[in-house]
């Protein structure tokens, strides 16, 4: 049996599309004896991460490749799949520039498949299902967010382009404007990625897809002939939207969501079958035996991409001084800690405990390469108490003697005999396979003063390189239910009820479930009941959009857009990463938490009170232990 990889598959990171978590692709793919699987999700490589660890927890049987789906500025969406370390920078980079660049929203005519003028008896795909509409114009959206062509040419090297499925230039242009539009989609993409008919070296490929859709057969006929006239190669994927057939109707219950409609007037908006699911080598040959090049061709492509996430190329900036100058992290850190102790401890001499204690941990801090992270965390505090802030580390950072006496905690562990180990220790393994980075978390007060920390991080490392790491929201109790219901036509009133009846909005059980729909006015008879049970299993838990962390920043050494894509976060002056807390953590992404705190903020007032008054009381270590 021939081989074949699929190299185009969306997860439910491409919200309101994928229908499957990347952890189910991963396994679904295992599952049908694929060799490798890339996913491709709409403008962003969220689900990556994960779908890199489940790859990773079975040995890489399946390989896991990177690449994403992208919004053009025309509404077409271009498939980049990365090939080198320098095509997923310039894929992360293309993302945020797509994601951060302001653009002038403006009022243009949709263009719809079938409608056009122009679509005539000729394109007989334009009335595929009897319906088909393109995606909307993404300069019509009230934040638009797409990339330019130029963009695409910009940051190009080391990616791989696909002509892509109905929403795809070459596609979308044969649906509305005939042969001529699409050989000139083709000849636009062919201008960025070169002319190859090699499989082995082509950098742009006409993509196929098989459906066992009305007419899809006239559609590839002439996709064949305009890869063979343009000098092109041809590649089969299957355009997966989910992993299993039984997530289909996931998908037609995100179709409605993103349409603003019900499964009842969704009409031939929905899939027409389940042939959007991850298909086996064989099925895929028997799908295309008469192309069997086009499979083939996704094992030599697939074969030709060196990149995996393992090779991120992150870096923990270099501690640098206020003049820029850079100094030895590891002598540095020993200098000032030696240098803090003395001024905190007293004019005496360093007790032989306190001495060897900061030796030891000094010790480990440089064998683990860790002094810069904390000559940066120690700055931060500095910074925050030049201007009048109150800074308080907390967590397991109390047991270590060298966070003390640089003023970063305010606990003293000799005193209180605290295991420094428990912070610290070099037989901590991140999933990375690298030692795990110590978590400092620092407690500022909550508002305006957390806030100005937050901006003189982004000052130091520019806009693109830091960020807040994201918070993935998933579908929980009430949303999923107030969605679902909205999709199976449930009025607002039984809908309003569940929600206020049930806060906490989770449920332990479908049982637990059915009750409190029977409360809220839907009875388990109800034609529709256990439709609305079955879909809560299938979508609970599912991503449903990003958030961002409550203080969580990452920083690079460099631009950490070339790290992981960046985009505006809600809160003006923001941005945040694509990748939440534990994403990053697996991939040896730092992460330094800057915690707003209201007792916090009690307590600034309350000693600026006291200074007024005259009072001795101007920082906590001010305060008497009892």
């Amino acid at each position: 049996m021939h081989g074949y990889a699929e190299l185009h598959a969306r997860s439910a990171f491409s919200f309101l599309r994928g229908a499957s978590t990347p952890e189910d692709l991963a396994a679904a793919a295992l599952a049908k004896n694929l060799p490798a699987l890339a996913l491709l999700d709409r403008d962003g490589v969220y689900g990556a991460p994960r779908f890199y660890g489940s790859a990773h927890r079975e040995q890489f049987a399946v390989r896991p490749r990177v690449g994403a789906e992208i919004t053009m500025e025309d509404g077409s969406v271009v498939p980049l799949l990365v090939a080198t370390r320098t095509g997923y920078q310039n894929l992360c980079q293309l993302i945020t520039e797509a994601k951060l660049t302001e653009r002038v929203p403006h009022v243009a005519r949709l263009v719809r498949g079938g409608t056009s003028a122009q679509a005539g008896s000729d394109h007989p795909c334009s009335h595929e299902q009897g319906y088909h509409e393109h995606a909307p114009d993404p300069r019509e959206r009230k934040r638009p967010c797409f990339a330019t062509w130029s963009e695409l040419a910009r940051f190009s090297g080391g990616l791989i382009a696909f002509t892509g499925d109905e929403d795809g230039p070459v596609r979308r242009a044969w649906r509305t404007t005939g042969a001529a539009g699409a050989g000139t989609a083709l000849d636009q993409l062919a201008a960025i990625f070169g002319r190859e008919t090699d499989p082995e070296k082509a950098r742009l490929f006409v993509e196929l897809q098989r459906h066992r859709l009305r007419h899809e057969d006239r559609e590839i006929g002439f996709l064949r002939d305009l890869a063979l006239a343009h000098r092109v190669p041809l590649l089969a994927t299957g355009g997966v939207n989910y992993a299993i057939p039984e997530h289909r109707i996931v998908a037609d219950v995100f179709t409605c969501l993103r349409h603003h409609t019900t499964l009842d007037a969704a009409g031939r908006r929905l899939e027409s079958n389940s042939e959007r699911r991850l298909k086996s080598p064989a099925e895929m040959h028997a799908r295309f035996a008469d192309l069997p090049d086009a499979v083939e061709n996704s094992v030599r492509l697939e074969q030709r991409l060196e990149f995996t996430l393992q090779n991120l190329g992150y870096q923990f900036p270099e501690y640098r001084l206020s003049d820029g100058g850079c100094v030895d992290q590891d002598a540095y850190l020993r200098e000032i800690t030696f240098a803090a102790a003395r001024a905190k401890l007293g004019p005496a001499p360093l007790t032989p405990r306190w001495e060897a204690q900061l030796t030891r941990e000094l010790d480990l801090i440089a064998r683990l390469k860790f002094s810069g992270y904390f000559l940066i965390v120690w700055d931060i505090c500095a910074w925050a108490r030049a201007k009048n802030i109150l800074v308080q580390g907390r967590g397991s950072a109390a047991n270590s003697a060298v966070c003390y006496v640089l003023g970063i905690t305010a606990v003293d562990p000799i005193k209180n005999q605290l295991l420094f180990d428990r912070f610290l220790n070099d037989s901590r393994i991140g999933a990375d396979g690298n030692p795990s980075w110590p978590d400092i978390d620092l407690d500022f007060p909550s508002g305006e003063r957390r806030e100005s920390v937050i901006q003189e991080v982004y000052r130091r490392y520019g806009r693109r390189g830091a960020a807040m790491t994201a918070n993935v929201i998933t579908y929980r109790g009430r949303s999923t239910i107030r969605e679902v219901g909205k999709v199976l036509g449930f009025g607002d009133d039984a809908l309003n009820r569940f929600s206020s009846l049930y806060a906490n909005g989770d449920f332990p059980d479908t049982l637990g479930l059915q009750e409190q729909l029977k409360l809220s006015g839907i009875a388990a008879h109800h034609p529709r009941a256990e439709a609305m049970v079955r879909l809560n299993r299938h979508i609970h838990g599912l991503p449903r959009h990003l958030g961002q962390h409550s203080g969580g920043m990452v920083i690079c050494q460099g631009q950490l857009d070339r790290v992981v894509p960046l985009e505006p976060a809600t809160m003006p002056d923001r941005s945040v990463c694509q990748w939440d807390k534990d994403d990053c953590e697996n991939l040896g992404i730092v992460k330094i938490d800057f915690l707003g705190l209201g007792m916090m903020a009690v307590l600034q007032e309350t000693m600026e009170l006291c200074t007024a008054r005259g009072d001795a009381l101007r920082t906590i270590n001010d305060i008497p232990p009892d």
